[in-house]
């Protein structure tokens, strides 16, 4: 992925944080691959606790190759934990609406995490997908 602004990335780990958040769970798994993405983004440990407590502002990447990275983000931390449940699937959806995808690929996205639940898409994998 190329340059992110603080913006994109703060916007970044906290959708991550509400797909977590979004059935009613944060596992594990979840909580490491939120810890890991925030290290990656080199954010603080304190940004991190910020945006726990309050989601931040939409930021959308401009090219079309960083909405779909930033979207393969979100799906990972969708099925990391195993169980695609359908209230993460909700607020993943409502993500990639936020980043202009297309919502009929979207859905077709959605539908091969639910066949493979646990299974990971390649970020080429997704792409062809959309």
């Amino acid at each position: 992925m190329g340059y992110q602004s603080l913006s994109e990335k703060l916007n970044l780990v906290s959708n991550l944080i509400e797909i977590a958040k979004a059935d009613g769970m944060v596992n594990l798994s979840e909580i490491s691959y939120i810890f890991w993405t925030t290290q990656r983004l080199q954010l603080s440990e304190l940004e991190l606790k910020r945006l726990f407590e309050k989601t931040a502002p939409l930021a959308v990447p401009v090219s079309t190759a960083e909405r779909i990275a930033a979207f393969h983000t979100c799906t990972t931390i969708l099925a990391i934990d195993g169980n695609v449940a359908e209230p993460e699937i909700t607020q993943c959806a409502a993500i990639g609406k936020d980043l202009r995808l297309n919502e009929a690929r979207l859905n077709v996205v959605f539908e091969q995490l639910k066949m493979r639940q646990g299974e990971l898409l390649s970020l080429e994998e997704l792409t062809a997908l959309l």
